[in-house]
């Protein structure tokens, strides 16, 4: 599992890609929260 950035966010950054991903566990899903750039956001 990758590490919280709040209480339910976490954040997954991408090895091959300049992209993180911020996403939130459920029950039955996975909801995408955003997908980010990391050089035109960089502090997203």
């Amino acid at each position: 599992m990758y590490p919280l950035v709040s209480q339910q966010i976490r954040k997954a950054s991408l090895q091959i890609f300049p992209y993180k991903i911020l996403y939130s566990i459920q029950k039955d899903r996975i909801v995408v929260v955003a997908f980010a750039h990391f050089k035109q956001k960089p502090k997203y």
